[in-house]
């Protein structure tokens, strides 16, 4: 009798884990949740890979300060970068921000909005290789993120991975009509065209784009105090990032 019980009690089990292996779960195709070893970057101990990761792994994640690490900047050192968790599902890492009539400086980390400082070319060239995606974004003092274009292929990004220092390079959006491949998510149109010769420093970051003979032109120079990311030396601010 009961080496009845026991084999019944075998087949039965066998079917379920069957069927469990087979179904999936609520009759759709599960996503697995996440798990508690990601790295969510809220310590230097937890230091993620990229915004996107953290957004990937913890959905709920809000715009705000985290911390990354690459092994190939700084030695794998930790640091902390500010990241947008909202615009187009988040995830998106800031490199840079400028404005207010003042220039930026090269630091190793930009935490927030209000700083003038734009990442080193050799850590912005390593975290692009894991991005595909640029956005950049502009407006005033009271809302430095008005008005934001998203990369609509690779060429933009492609941009911040080059290393080329030739003049409106493969290192600036001049190049290859880089920056006709930006689509108006928010604000009105920025404007490309230029009138005159952009400076011979636009050899590539953080000199990406020079709108030379137009006022209202995109100037994306980042360690220039009279660049104004869309208006020329209006005081705006404007800044860079890659997901």
């Amino acid at each position: 009798m009961k080496k009845i019980y026991f084999l019944s009690l075998f087949f039965f089990l066998l079917t379920l884990t069957f069927y469990s292996q087979i179904r999936p779960s609520s009759f759709g195709f599960s996503t697995p949740s996440s798990s508690s070893s990601d790295p969510d970057g809220s310590s230097s101990e937890n230091a993620a890979s990229s915004a996107y990761a953290i957004k990937q792994a913890y959905p709920s994640s809000t715009d705000g300060v985290y911390w990354i690490s690459n092994e190939s900047i700084n030695s794998g050192t930790p640091f902390q970068i500010y990241a947008d968790m909202t615009t187009d599902g988040g995830g998106w890492m800031l490199l840079a921000s400028a404005g207010g009539s003042g220039a930026a400086s090269q630091g190793n980390s930009v935490t927030s909005l209000d700083q003038r400082i734009y990442l080193p070319r050799s850590t912005v060239i390593t975290l692009s290789q894991d991005a595909s995606s640029v956005m950049l974004a502009n407006g005033s003092s009271g809302n430095k993120t008005q008005n934001k274009i998203i990369s609509t292929d690779d060429k933009p990004i492609n941009v911040f991975r080059s290393s080329s220092t030739s003049y409106m390079g493969a290192g600036t959006f001049h190049y290859n009509g880089a920056y006709s491949s930006f689509s108006t998510n928010s604000g009105s149109n920025w404007q490309w065209n230029y009138g005159c010769g952009p400076t011979g420093s636009m050899t590539g970051w953080p000199f990406l784009y020079h709108a030379c003979g137009n006022a209202s032109g995109a100037h994306i120079m980042f360690n220039q105090s009279t660049s104004a990311g869309r208006n020329w030396n209006t005081g705006q601010w404007y800044s860079a990032w890659i997901r």
